[in-house]
């Protein structure tokens, strides 16, 4: 899923983060063929919709108090108070979070079926505003492909945890996605030595001892 690896091809990619991790990815060194987007800036565009794969990392997540002050203005007058959770106050003490509850993934095999505990607002009309803001952010990035007209399939990564309205082809634990030693070697490379004594003689940078050429990885 690495961009750089993504970038050596043909592929349009798109990443898309929060705006203080984009623009640093922006400032690095990147094939032209990688754009970077940060959330809540790009509605209606379509300036991405040539792209071939989209990597979405975390989630548009504003602060408690955020969410619970716009439920506040839109219910201010109604019949019904709304009920607001110690985590959501403003002062509260980081110590003191939302609750969860657990949400099911919509998984393209229903035999794959896996849930996610979720941080979520007590009130249903302040959760219906976080998800608005959380969840429904996500799904604008994905829509920036265009997927429902696509000529041609497109991937989509989703590195984060939060289960969105989109069908998840395969779920994948953090360190099975993340490259290890040995990947991150071989992707700079194209080549690594496959024994141990190979390794120790030919890449010292990695293995400088016998001990650190068997436990490489």
């Amino acid at each position: 899923v690495g961009l750089e690896e993504r970038g050596r091809g043909s592929e349009e990619v798109l990443c898309v983060s929060h705006m203080e991790l984009a623009d640093e990815l922006r400032l690095m060194d990147w094939p032209p063929n990688i754009q970077f987007e940060h959330f809540n800036n790009f509605r209606g565009t379509n300036r991405f919709n040539n792209c071939d794969t989209i990597i979405v990392t975390g989630r548009n997540q504003p602060p408690n108090s955020t969410v619970d002050g716009i439920a506040r203005a839109i219910w201010w007058n109604d019949s019904k108070p709304l009920g607001h959770d110690d985590g959501a106050l403003l002062g509260a003490s980081i110590d003191v979070d939302l609750p969860t509850e657990v949400r099911g993934y919509l998984t393209s095999d229903p035999s794959d079926a896996a849930g996610m505990q979720v941080r979520t607002f007590t009130d249903p009309r302040i959760e219906a505003v976080h998800q608005q803001i959380r969840e429904s952010e996500t799904i604008q990035a994905l829509a920036r492909l265009r997927l429902v007209r696509a000529e041609r399939p497109k991937h989509v990564f989703l590195l984060a945890n939060l289960p969105v309205e989109m069908p998840i082809d395969r779920l994948v634990e953090w360190n099975q996605l993340m490259p290890d030693a040995a990947d991150a070697a071989f992707s700079k490379k194209g080549s690594i030595p496959l024994s141990s004594k190979g390794l120790e003689k030919m890449r010292p940078d990695l293995a400088s001892s016998s001990d650190r050429a068997r436990k490489f990885k």
